[in-house]
């Protein structure tokens, strides 16, 4: 069977350029099956990479601040929104005679808050606490 090239040429494997690349490429390179089946480490013949752990990110003083601001201001708010709730009802509990219901209603509006920044405030806590497993890891 003859060997003839895309160009019509006997003898010829398609770009003149090949015969010439192949004949200086490196011996490891020539010989290999495919390039897709080699990594970058192969081609270059790095050495294989040691087992070193990366070294640990410092965080600052700052971050670390900001970390436990965000983390330990929500739940600050929620306790003391539920136990002045708490306290407001009990007071209007207390004694009904002397109009004290709008002490009851300001217990419901502290609850009502809390419930529509409830999202905000677990946000807070959440970005709060992820900062500070990072800079404790």
């Amino acid at each position: 069977m003859s060997r003839i090239s895309a160009k019509g040429r006997p003898g010829n494997r398609g770009s003149p350029h090949a015969e010439r690349l192949h004949a200086t490429a490196d011996p490891a390179v020539r010989t290999h099956a495919g390039w897709y089946k080699c990594g970058m480490s192969e081609l270059a013949g790095y050495p294989p990479q040691p087992n070193v752990r990366p070294a640990r990110r410092v965080y600052s003083r700052r971050f670390r601040v900001w970390a436990h601001v965000l983390l330990w201001t929500p739940i600050a708010i929620t306790v003391v929104g539920v136990i002045l709730g708490l306290g407001l009802f009990a007071a209007a509990d207390a004694d009904p005679t002397h109009n004290s219901s709008a002490l009851g209603y300001l217990g419901l509006v502290v609850w009502g808050g809390l419930a529509v920044l409830s999202p905000v405030l677990l946000g807070s806590f959440i970005a709060g606490l992820v900062m500070l497993i990072r800079a404790r890891s």
